[in-house]
């Protein structure tokens, strides 16, 4: 047997072909040959996540198969066949343990990739696999041999190998510097097999210096992204953290991310803003709480939350376990409580803090900061001077002249804004004759108010020179791009997350695509242009 490309794949089939073919009763030991065109196998394996490179994940098929662009039972029978549990036994049965880290990622237990890539090529050796290095495949084909087809392989080293069995472990398009050139597909279409134009999947958005390849990809598979030129995670530093990619889940729509947690990998996000937090924590409002509107939904919750000593000592490690930006969301009804608040939160694990001064359903406090400028700069830089991180100050859209309310606060020290949030609004039960919330008003949300939410950030953001996080309606790709060219460094999305839970991972996906189909080599680049 014959298999191309000496990475995970390659030598996970060699060791599978050693041991299944040979086992099987009156079969002689297989012959199995290796062939890889780079100086040593699993060279993709070494260069990932600067020599420390997660073998596999333990989550279960539910949760794996939504990061899967195409019809995901392709690769169901081989995740059955090779499950995350039976690999990690695979390891360990060999000699190399392993440890489950934040988002269920498997690593090595000593932390460095080699140990992976040696533990493979050390089990097929011992199982009489021959690994052919430097061996760069120049030619493939068949011939007949007694009415059977033996398939041939010449190396540009003039190198040749004659096998029963072919196997393409190649990989696609993807790093040059790995030898992921884009051989497979020419070898597969010797064979009349037809390629499908491919997509990466959930990489990092617009790697630093990217560009598209030339003349690398076989005809039609245009817009693969170039990884020969260094890499970097996508997005503009926001207050000083660098983020996966502009996506961050809303304030009061996520919890603190393990709700969401058994749906998806909450990891791909760029960041995570928590459940709206006040000192002493609250039961919320009584009542109605959530009602549905034409393109949209009222909310009257109430600020409901476990506290910000709870935070601390366990939901601000939940949130830190996901591995993105983590933002704890502070709000209150007193300037004590903000104060106080902001000075327990410095004891916890977390990236930056929002301010929230914009909430409409809160009777006291909140509402009465976010609407003037003075209100607004005074508890901006009553917190500012407590805060050891960064500080994010969330506006209401309610204020009379928000561009004002914006200007105030970053006088007044703050390092970033993000708006908008909800609109006041109401509903009215006409069965009844009265109001549908006890509050009376509630938050308008979704897709209805993002027109106006657009506006808003537009204007704010030619008028401050601070990072502004653009929301309001925001449930595609697309409606992320309007909020990035009008001026945000970073959207997040609450209430789209409510009807689909992937709308977030999409957006991701889809601002990839945009980027790669327009040749934008960095989603910065589209930042405030309009």
């Amino acid at each position: 047997m014959i298999i191309i490309g000496g990475g995970a794949a390659g030598l996970m089939a060699a060791y599978g072909a050693a041991t299944a073919l040979s086992s099987r009763k009156g079969h002689r030991k297989v012959s199995v040959a290796v062939l890889e065109k780079m100086p040593r196998p699993g060279r993709k394996i070494m260069i990932t996540g600067k020599g420390r490179c997660n073998f596999t994940n333990m989550k279960d098929w539910s949760a794996f198969s939504t990061h899967i662009r195409s019809n995901s039972n392709v690769v169901r029978p081989a995740f059955y066949n090779l499950t995350p549990e039976r690999l990690a036994d695979f390891f360990r049965a060999n000699g190399m343990e392993s440890v489950t880290e934040r988002g269920d990622r498997v690593f090595p237990e000593s932390h460095k990739s080699m140990d992976v890539v040696d533990t493979l090529a050390k089990t097929c050796l011992k199982e009489g696999v021959r690994i052919e290095t430097g061996f760069e495949v120049s030619e493939i084909g068949t011939e007949e041999d007694n009415g059977s087809k033996i398939f041939t392989v010449r190396g540009r080293n003039g190198g040749f190998f004659m096998g029963s069995r072919l196997i393409l472990a190649t990989g696609g398009l993807s790093y040059p510097t790995t030898g992921s050139t884009g051989d497979g597909y020419r070898f597969a279409e010797v064979f009349g097999h037809s390629i499908k134009p491919c997509f990466p999947s959930l990489t990092a958005l617009v790697p630093k210096g990217y560009k598209l390849t030339d003349g690398l990809a076989p005809d039609g598979l245009k817009g693969h992204i170039d990884r020969s030129l260094p890499l970097s995670e996508l997005g503009e530093s926001l207050c000083g953290i660098q983020l996966k990619n502009p996506v961050i889940a809303a304030s009061g729509t996520f919890g603190f991310g393990e709700e969401y947690a058994g749906l998806f990998d909450v990891g791909i996000l760029g960041g995570i803003s928590s459940k709206g937090l006040t000192l002493n924590g609250s039961y919320g409002n009584k009542g109605i709480r959530v009602w549905e509107t034409p393109s949209g939904m009222l909310n009257s919750i109430g600020l409901q939350n476990p506290g910000v000593d709870s935070f601390v000592a366990h939901e601000s490690k939940i949130m830190r376990s996901f591995g993105c930006c983590a933002i704890a969301n502070l709000g209150g009804h007193s300037e004590e409580d903000y104060i106080d608040g902001a000075r327990r939160l410095n004891d916890a694990d977390i990236d930056m803090l929002e301010l929230n001064i914009s909430c409409p359903n809160v009777k006291t406090g909140g509402m009465a900061y976010g609407m003037q400028p003075e209100f607004a700069a005074d508890i901006t830089a009553k917190v500012k001077a407590i805060t050891r991180f960064p500080l994010i100050v969330k506006l209401t859209p309610n204020a009379p002249d928000i561009v004002a309310v914006a200007k105030a606060c970053e006088q007044a020290g703050a390092d970033g804004l993000s708006l908008v949030n909800t609109f006041l609004g109401m509903a009215i039960d006409t069965a009844q004759r009265k109001p549908v919330f006890n509050n009376v008003y509630a938050g308008l949300s979704g897709p209805a108010i993002k027109p106006i939410a657009l506006r808003m950030v537009h204007s704010v953001a030619h008028a401050v020179n601070i990072p502004v996080i653009g929301m309001g309606g925001i449930a595609s790709a697309n409606d992320a791009l309007e909020f990035i060219m009008a001026g945000a460094t970073a959207v997040q999305i609450g209430a789209a997350t409510f009807s689909d839970y992937r709308t977030m991972g999409r957006c991701i996906e889809g601002l990839e695509r945009y980027c790669i189909d327009n040749d934008i080599k960095s989603i910065t680049e589209l930042i405030g242009i309009v």
